[in-house]
This record gives structure tokens, sequence and C-alpha cells, in this order.
């Protein structure tokens, strides 16, 4: 079983605020975080590295979230990926979760819920023993 220094987490929002305030509880909680202001910039890091996690905004300046998801899904990445909007997205949570998404949470969250949330994501993308 890893160990979550052993994880590696992307958090994508524009909102410089969201990025802090992810980056400041996850590596709190002993994980390696890196964080990226859009989809673009979320490309550059996931081609040059590797992920256990992402955490992805839907709507971004010059490539929102649901983009950077089938980028994701197209490739086969092996990773879990966690959906935080601010938009509705009652409508949308089955089509994201097609898409690879394991669950979504609204803006605002908990920091109690979005720390559960990732370890739910992790243990989920975690190989199991009996694999």
């Amino acid at each position: 079983m890893a160990t979550k220094n052993s994880h590696k987490i992307l958090g994508v929002d524009d909102e410089k605020g969201i990025r802090d305030l992810i980056y400041a509880l996850l590596t709190m909680e002993g994980y390696s975080v890196t964080t990226a202001e859009d989809g673009i910039a979320a490309l550059n890091k996931l081609q040059s590295n590797s992920y256990d996690l992402l955490i992805t905004d839907l709507v971004m300046p010059n490539m929102g979230g649901t983009e950077l998801l089938d980028w994701v899904y197209q490739r086969s990445l092996k990773m879990a990926i966690l959906i935080i909007t601010g938009s509705s997205i009652s409508n949308m949570e089955e089509d994201l979760k097609n898409r690879g998404a394991f669950a979504c949470i609204s803006k605002p969250f908990q920091l109690k819920h979005l720390s559960f949330m990732v370890q739910k994501g992790l243990n989920r993308a975690e190989p199991h023993p009996e694999e």
C-alpha cells in the first residue's frame, strides 16, 4: 500500500485561492501536490509527470476541465479524477463519470469533504492485493 508521501496530486483551477487551498491542505496532509491554472498548463504537467489523482475545475479559460478529462481518458492514464466546480453539475454528473471522473463536488466545499474525497479517490486508484 502506498503512503501519502508517495501520492502525487495535480490540482487544476483558474482561481488562485482554490489552487492555494488545495496545495496547502493536501501538502499539510502529506501529499506531493502540484497545481496548474488551466487545462493547458495541466496538460504540460501531465505530459512530463505521472499523478495518482487529478482534481480539476470544469470552467476555466484556455481549456476547461471537460476537455482535460477527455484528454486523460483518451490516453488511458491511470489516475483518479475528482471534479470540483462552482457550476451546476446535476445534469452533467453522469456524463463526467462516464468520461472517467470518480466524483464531483460543488464549490464552496468543506475542507474535510475534499480531504475525504481525495482519500477515496486514491483508494480507488491503488491496486488491491487480490488483483
